[in-house]
């Protein structure tokens, strides 16, 4: 059996629709953590990490993993960053411009030879380099 995949000519009408809705922050906001709460089932799932597990390796307790999981829960940018470091990960992050798509791909320098390392498939439109020498050793809230 052959499937024959069709681009449509033009966008859908509901396509049009969402597309003309205004910028929801608390939309986004929801929908980046349910993202990141995949991500984190996923490498669970893979290391074989149950929530209770994950819940002491986070040093949180067992209700706060489960109202992060359910969705229930803000997260606070340690919260994540716990989270990954107690499943293997970390985490990246990037500010795209509008109109703009980022793509990440994930790899390991000393696991892929320099000759088969991935190019990046479009123009790099930001990129930034923090040295060792520039960390500060506070976060001055004022200093914006």
């Amino acid at each position: 059996m052959k499937i024959e995949i069709q681009k449509p000519d033009r966008p859908s009408e509901l396509q049009q629709l969402v597309s003309r809705l205004p910028f929801d922050p608390e939309s986004e906001a929801e929908f980046q953590g349910l993202m990141f709460v995949e991500q984190l089932l996923g490498l669970m799932k893979e290391k074989g990490i149950n929530r209770t597990q994950l819940a002491k390796k986070m040093g949180v307790g067992p209700s706060r993993v489960t109202a992060m999981l359910n969705g229930t829960s803000n997260f606070k940018m340690e919260t994540l960053v716990r989270a990954a470091d107690a499943v293997g990960a970390s985490i990246s992050t990037a500010l795209v411009p509008k109109g703009a798509k980022a793509q990440w791909q994930i790899y390991r320098d000393d696991e892929v030879h320099a000759a088969f390392r991935p190019e990046p498939r479009t123009e790099v439109l930001a990129s930034f380099t923090l040295e060792t020498d520039e960390i500060a050793d506070h976060d001055d809230a004022n200093a914006a």
